[in-house]
């Protein structure tokens, strides 16, 4: 499946978790993901926007999807998901951590 096939399902998602555990992420990841899925570009053109390769995007960006997408289960799976995201949502990743425990 195509990234850009992805883009709708994930969007809401990563939109969500990104502002919160993009901290986490790699610098490459964050542009990358933010410039994806925020801004809608297409991984050939991050590519040229940063200089590297449309391969080196995607992988970016698989990476960073997957890191936070287990970042997110975490937290539904720590009751925190029951949250409404809109009005108590942690500000950033050391805060959603301490959450958790």
């Amino acid at each position: 499946m195509s990234p850009r096939k992805r883009l709708v399902p994930y969007r809401e998602e990563i939109e969500k978790l990104l502002p919160v555990f993009g901290d986490i992420l790699s610098q490459r990841q964050r542009a990358c993901l933010y410039r994806h899925y925020i801004e809608g570009l297409s991984l050939s053109a991050i590519g040229r926007e940063l200089g590297i390769s449309r391969q080196a995007v995607l992988d970016a960006v698989l990476h960073g999807e997957r890191r936070l997408r287990l970042l997110g289960e975490c937290v539904r799976r720590a009751g925190l998901g029951e949250v409404p995201w809109h009005q108590e949502a942690p500000t950033n990743a050391a805060e959603a951590i301490e959450r958790l425990f």
